[in-house]
């Protein structure tokens, strides 16, 4: 009985194995040096090295994180611009044409913000 267990528990590490290297192997964004790096590393420590490429291989299949819409972070030049409205205009006046609203200060040019709807 006891055999059967480490039997099993040594399958299913072959086979995590076998599935991190190849998805190492197919993914594009590694060198063929770090390729063979990442598949060293999963056959010496094997459960850790599996799941270790699995996660990062996963990662990067899945795109930006929820929420996130690209890579900008803080002090990424992305052209917004904190404590403002961040638009002008959407093509119709934006808010100074439509009548605005009460927290929109000083973006209709007289400085004298919006209509407080």
């Amino acid at each position: 009985m006891r055999s059967a267990i480490w039997l099993g528990a040594l399958l299913i590490i072959l086979l995590l194995n076998v599935v991190a290297s190849i998805r190492v192997v197919r993914w594009n964004l590694f060198t063929a040096a770090q390729k063979t790096a990442w598949v060293v590393f999963v056959w010496i420590i094997p459960l850790l090295g599996a799941a270790l490429a699995l996660q990062i291989t996963s990662e990067s299949s899945r795109g930006p994180p929820t929420g996130q819409s690209s890579g900008a972070g803080i002090g990424d030049g992305a052209g917004i611009a904190l404590g403002t409205s961040g638009m002008g205009s959407l093509g119709d006046g934006g808010h100074c044409g439509a009548g605005g609203h009460s927290g929109d200060g000083g973006n209709c040019g007289d400085g004298g913000g919006g209509s407080g709807h």
